[in-house]
């Protein structure tokens, strides 16, 4: 363990010491940096100061717009700008907020829209497996917080579903896994007559199906 100065993720220097361990991986997008500790060689943080989007089964970067339809590739893009590297995230207590949400589904697709004014789309993420989707919407304006997860109403693709953060609302695309209509974005609960919650049988047979398929879920925030 080595004591040392950080760096935040807009690449300015903090005046707090904490103790980084060795092979620590750099927190900004893009930077495959690992800490050797201090005095040691660490390389300038090549990272992407954008954020990572998905359309129309192209990739990109926000900030150098450099498109590929080959996932491999996208990940493997070299930060197109150099500062300082971030071994540790601020943590802040952060107060919780409500964002209105709407959505619609058009054929193979269902598509999620968060209206949110001033979040920050660097921290924020989207995190979605075959039936579950999370949204964490930071506002550092106000310090807080939008967050929100669901078990979906059918299963989804993952590697086809796509994100964009625009600048007054987040649009989630899902594309479904089958050609059915959802008759609603999320499943409810509901208690029976002996007292004990239980999920209905669609539910139930999303839940079997995922398991068997065994898919990880994806966390565009690590991208």
């Amino acid at each position: 363990m080595a004591s040392t100065a950080i760096s935040n993720t807009n690449g300015e220097k903090t005046n707090s010491l904490t103790d980084i361990a060795i092979g620590t991986m750099c927190k900004n997008n893009g930077c495959k940096q690992a800490y050797e500790g201090a005095g040691k060689g660490n390389l300038s943080c090549n990272h992407h100061p954008g954020i990572p989007i998905f359309h129309e089964g192209m990739k990109y970067w926000s900030c150098c717009n450099k498109k590929t339809s080959d996932f491999n590739a996208f990940l493997e893009q070299v930060g197109c700008s150099q500062g300082d590297h971030c071994w540790i995230k601020e943590t802040k207590t952060q107060g919780h907020t409500n964002c209105r949400l709407d959505w619609h589904q058009t054929g193979p697709w269902v598509v999620i829209s968060i209206f949110a004014k001033k979040y920050d789309p660097n921290i924020s993420f989207v995190k979605l497996s075959p039936v579950k989707l999370s949204v964490e919407l930071y506002f550092p304006s106000d310090n807080s917080v939008f967050s929100k997860t669901m078990e979906l109403y059918g299963i989804v693709d993952v590697s086809t579903s796509c994100v964009s953060m625009l600048p007054t609302k987040v649009e989630i695309k899902l594309k479904k896994a089958e050609p059915v209509s959802w008759g609603m974005l999320e499943y409810r609960n509901y208690k029976s007559l002996n007292g004990t919650n239980q999920s209905t049988k669609s539910e139930t047979n999303v839940k079997n199906e995922t398991s068997n398929n065994s898919v990880e879920s994806v966390d565009l925030g690590d991208l």
